[in-house]
């Protein structure tokens, strides 16, 4: 009489074996995901330049990097600074809160090399966020054009030469 089964059979029938084999495989799953998941959203910060003789530095995230409205290309920019410093002019008498770090939003016209900031994010020493603005169109982001032999052009040729799939 011919075998039609084997015990390898026997141990995937079985729904104790099979039950654990089969949770097991679920939480794999749920790891896999989330590492996935984890990795895709988190920045990747590369150094642009030194901005200060403290040893202040600007980078980019070079996952942020994408094509923004009208054909732009956009990027996320970390700027910390060796030593705080005002966040505008207070107005109303008061001391304007001190900041230490700002990440800003880039648009960039690579073709008539301009940028404009779309958003910007301050934070003071102990990373507490002390203000912000946002900007929602490309035509509201005071576009200037970039000098040479700056952080500007340094921040536009990274995001320029960057080829982005349509």
């Amino acid at each position: 009489m011919a075998q039609w089964w084997s015990w390898a059979d026997a141990q995937t029938l079985d729904p104790r074996i099979n039950g654990k084999a089969i949770e097991m495989r679920k939480w794999i799953l749920v790891i896999a995901a989330y590492v996935q998941c984890a990795s895709a959203s988190a920045a990747e910060w590369e150094h642009i330049a030194t901005i200060d003789s403290g040893g202040g530095t600007v980078s980019i995230d070079v996952t942020s990097i994408a094509s923004g409205d009208s054909g732009y290309k956009k990027a996320w920019f970390k700027w910390i600074y060796a030593k705080p410093r005002p966040v505008g002019i207070a107005m109303d008498g008061n001391k304007a809160p001190m900041f230490q770090e700002s990440l800003t939003l880039d648009l960039f016209n690579c073709r008539e090399r301009k940028y404009g900031e779309m958003q910007a994010i301050y934070r003071d020493p102990n990373g507490e966020v002390v203000g912000s603005f946002s900007k929602q169109h490309a035509y509201q982001a005071n576009w200037s054009e970039v000098a040479p032999e700056t952080i500007g052009e340094m921040m536009l040729e990274r995001v320029c030469r960057t080829w982005l799939p349509k």
